[in-house]
């Protein structure tokens, strides 16, 4: 019978259990899923994170804590509404979230704090659509409101606002028929340029939309966009147009004389990449601006010279890190290796081990060891699979024993799946036994060995719509508020019979979490508010509405560019940072480095293809 041989590691509960053990010892803290590459086993066997930490014994981290008291919260929410000269609403306050988890709801908060809710009583009818709600019934609701306030309301200080606009055409039809007077201020072109002027003038820098209290529609309307109402200011916007950005760089060439190399486009804060994104690439950007465009061609012999004059400068074959020129010598001859050999210069070849001097090596290990080693505990792995083509035959030819999978018979596996049932007291659940892979390949499915087994089989249970609804009521009410899909154990079953979870949440008479939609202008505020509270250009993780400003602009980088923040710039290595990278680490070591040891390993698999034409390149042998 031929044997399998095992190609990966199977943990048992007690395993995973150590392991989360050692790493919470070794970190001295609560270890998280990044911290282990075991992490997804884990969550497999234990059901979640959570619950694995709990059975290790280790403390969970609670991610949501109160940063507030209820006390700091309710002067928030009163300072607000004085600021306001009314109750605030949820979108105005910063910690509603923290307001809602304190008291249950941000309406509880609200009257935690002594003020007026904004929502509908709950003895009014709630209107559901403009059809349901005649002409006059609107008119004097808007009135009522009017009198109330002794002005004319705006749309969203009146509950049925959205209703009136559907039911009128417009929030000003509706006012018109209210006989109630429109308060719209015409703004004109000069009076709008002299407001961006005088901001300007007053805080020394260019205003933000949100500074000037004019509606977003209105520089659409008059001037395009912002932008360019802030160039007929003669104000110089945070975003710039492509002409703009190609004037910058011919006033920095005329100031420094010369076209700008990337280290003083960086110190001059411009954005090389920038130019890069809009023109395509940099010299077509200097192409465009009518800029010279700096390229030195070397000839075979030209680059053979150099090779050789370092070599009697140096009295011997010159390193790359130690020429200049060394990613165009790699380039132009295909190695550093052949340049130096076309150049007739010594160079470093790298060893070959034998087959035989590989048997000796593995079996010194194992005797180091004391068992037969793993692929990862030998330095020459990779000269091992060349020579021999995988492990299992070096073990083979060292004469140690080969790593193989035990093999079953249907009656021995049906006896382990019994014995199981016969220590629980009951059917076991297949995490609970360790041969479930091989259970599973022999009988197909895991109720299909219970079966034959002669042990109940574990049946799926099923819902039906009225059952469900029930659940994700209960819940609504547990919670205080609609749940979320994730808070429900029977989302899967949820989803299969209503389609959705918004379709459930209906069903069960819940509302509907609905999505707030925002403008490019809006998104942009947000992102610039948060750059001033963090002092810096925040974060993607730090934005909620990141997804959000992610399908407004195609890119998190093109939202900061809009927001005139700089923009997070991958390092884009050159290859002869590269080989400098790896030459460093070399003289560290004093050894060729492993990709395990260089942090920009992607970044020279990239450029270079491999690791071993990366140490090529640097000048360093790649046997062990």
């Amino acid at each position: 019978m031929s044997r399998r041989i095992y190609k990966t590691r199977r943990y048992t509960s007690e395993d995973l259990i150590e392991i989360l053990k050692q790493k919470a010892k070794e970190l001295d803290r609560t270890p998280m899923r990044a911290d282990l590459r075991q992490a997804e086993t884990i969550v497999k066997r234990f059901g979640s994170w959570n619950k694995a930490l709990e059975a290790a014994g280790i403390p969970i981290i609670n991610r949501i804590s109160n940063p507030y008291t209820k006390e700091e919260l309710i002067k928030i929410l009163q300072e607000s509404a004085k600021v306001l000269k009314r109750t605030p609403k949820k979108a105005e306050i910063k910690q509603a979230d923290t307001v809602a988890r304190v008291f249950g709801s941000f309406s509880e908060g609200i009257i935690a704090a002594g003020l007026k809710p904004t929502r509908r009583s709950g003895n009014r009818k709630p209107y559901k659509s403009h059809k349901e709600i005649s002409e006059q019934e609107i008119i004097k609701e808007i009135q009522k409101k009017a009198l109330e306030l002794g002005r004319t309301p705006k749309n969203f200080e009146v509950n049925i606002g959205s209703l009136a606009i559907n039911k009128f055409g417009s929030w000003n039809k509706a006012l018109k028929k209210a006989s109630l007077e429109i308060s719209k201020k015409n703004h004109t072109r000069s009076e709008i340029l002299q407001l961006l002027q005088d901001y300007a003038k007053k805080n020394k820098r260019t205003p933000q939309q949100k500074d000037i209290p004019i509606h977003h529609g209105v520089y659409k309307r008059i001037f395009g966009s912002w932008n360019e109402a802030l160039r007929a200011a003669g104000l110089i916007p945070y975003y710039k147009n492509n002409q703009e950005l190609l004037e910058e760089l011919k006033r920095v060439s005329q100031e420094l004389g010369k076209v700008p190399t990337v280290t003083e486009c960086r110190q001059l804060n411009l954005s090389v990449a920038t130019y890069q994104r809009r023109f395509g690439s940099w010299n077509k950007a200097l192409e465009i601006a009518g800029l010279p465009i700096q390229k030195k061609a070397y000839t075979n012999e030209e680059l053979l010279k150099i090779l050789q004059d370092r070599a009697r400068t140096l009295g011997r074959a010159p390193k790359c890190n130690e020429v200049k020129q060394s990613y165009t010598i790699s380039r132009k001859f295909g190695s550093w290796q052949r340049a130096l050999e076309e150049a007739n210069l010594l160079i470093i070849k790298k060893y070959s081990y034998t087959k035989e001097e590989l048997i000796e090596i593995v079996r010194e290990k194992a005797k180091e060891l004391n068992r037969a080693p793993k692929s990862n505990e030998v330095k020459q792995v990779n000269q091992i699979y060349k020579k021999f083509g995988n492990w299992q035959r070096v073990l083979e030819a060292a004469g140690l024993p080969v790593f193989r999978r035990v093999e079953y018979t249907k009656e021995e596996l049906i006896e382990i799946i019994q014995k199981k049932a016969k220590e629980l007291g009951r059917a076991p659940k297949c995490c609970e036994i360790k041969e479930i892979n091989l259970l599973i390949k022999e009988y197909g499915s895991w109720n299909k060995a219970l079966k034959a087994a002669g042990l109940p089989v574990f049946k799926k249970i099923v819902y039906t719509k009225e059952e469900l609804i029930e659940i994700i009521q209960k819940k609504a009410k547990e919670l205080n508020r609609a749940p979320k899909s994730n808070e429900i154990k029977q989302a899967p079953s949820i989803f299969r019979a209503f389609g959705s979870w918004s379709k459930a949440l209906k069903a069960a008479g819940l509302p509907v979490f609905k999505n707030i939609e925002y403008t490019k202008e809006e998104l942009i505020e947000i992102i610039q508010q948060k750059a001033r509270e963090l002092d810096r250009t925040p974060k993607s993780t730090e934005i909620k509405q990141v997804t959000l400003i992610c399908n407004k602009f195609g890119s998190w980088n093109k939202a900061l560019e809009a927001a005139g923040l700089p923009v997070f710039k991958k390092i884009g290595y050159t290859k002869e940072e590269l080989i400098e990278i790896i030459q460093e680490k070399a003289k560290e070591l004093e050894r060729a480095p492993k990709s395990t040891e260089i942090k920009q390993v992607t970044s020279i698999y990239n450029k270079f293809k491999s690791w071993n034409k990366a140490l090529e390149a640097a000048g360093l042998h790649t046997g062990n």
